[in-house]
């Protein structure tokens, strides 16, 4: 019960900080019903934004996982399959640990591609390459 009070509180003193920065004209109209007060969301500050991110070690298994993918179908299904990786900003910090370039303007499937083409393309290209018989016979 006093933790809802402590929320109660909360709200009535963001309630007041937020009348207090109103004109006189603004105050009027809110009064009048003519004005209308609207929550927005602040966006996430630095310091929330460290708290969203992925563990370390998190972001090793993921890698470690994906280097062992012998498909890039395998891959996409181990991206796909770990819940931390619908967010777009996880996607992100697995591509920078893996120095994959990614830039700004990536959509979601591009930055799984990039991963999964440098991750396991390279490995079946690296394979293709060793099983070519460059020699002519055998």
């Amino acid at each position: 019960m006093e933790n809802r009070k402590q929320e109660i509180r909360g709200v009535f003193t963001a309630f007041l900080r937020t009348l207090e920065q109103l004109t006189e004209e603004e105050l009027n109209q809110l009064a009048s019903g003519e004005g209308t007060l609207q929550f927005v969301p602040r966006k996430p500050s630095k310091k929330n934004a460290s708290q969203n991110r992925l563990d370390p070690r998190k972001v090793q298994d993921i890698a470690a996982e994906l280097q062992r993918a012998n498909t890039r179908e395998e891959a996409r299904e181990i991206l796909h399959r770990d819940p931390a990786f619908p967010k777009m900003g996880h996607l992100v910090e697995l591509a920078k640990y893996l120095k994959v370039h990614v830039i700004k303007h990536d959509n979601r499937e591009d930055v799984e591609n990039k991963i999964i083409e440098f991750v396991v393309g390279a490995k079946l290209r690296s394979e293709a390459i060793q099983g070519l018989n460059l020699k002519g016979h055998g």
